[in-house]
């Protein structure tokens, strides 16, 4: 199942499912992502995947309109559920800035080796807490 950026994580929860329902004792779980360059709609012939939970924060009040005009539609609305996540997430959780920002650091330190990673420049804490924030 491609379920975008959470294939993985997608793949675990069924797999825990799976063993506390007694249906298995022992699963094996994969997760991988294939990207397009840049976010990308590979099948415009079909709604995007993610179209349901962008009508979802439009519902809950998110700004349908792109967050910069230079993005694509995809992107924009790709950047947004991810801020919305992890606004959602720092408010029932407390999640800091700061935390966000050492995932950021790690990410990009691993990218350095990865030949296909979108960001293979790593950078400073300090620079990742300069950056602007995509807050909605």
């Amino acid at each position: 199942t491609n379920n975008n950026c959470s294939s993985g994580s997608s793949a675990l929860m069924l797999a825990r499912l799976l063993v506390q329902s007694g249906t298995y004792q022992c699963v094996l779980v994969l997760g991988f992502e294939k990207m397009e360059r840049g976010l990308s709609e590979r099948y415009p012939d079909r709604t995007s995947p993610v179209q349901r939970h962008v009508d979802a924060m439009t519902q809950m009040g998110a700004d349908p309109r792109n967050i910069d005009p230079t993005m694509t539609r995809m992107t924009s609305d790709v950047i947004k559920m991810f801020a919305y996540a992890a606004r959602e997430h720092s408010a029932r959780y407390g999640t800091t800035s700061m935390q966000y920002a050492k995932i950021a650091q790690k990410n990009r330190k691993h990218g350095v080796h990865n030949p296909y990673a979108c960001f293979r420049r790593e950078l400073s804490l300090d620079a990742i807490m300069k950056r602007p924030l995509c807050d909605p």
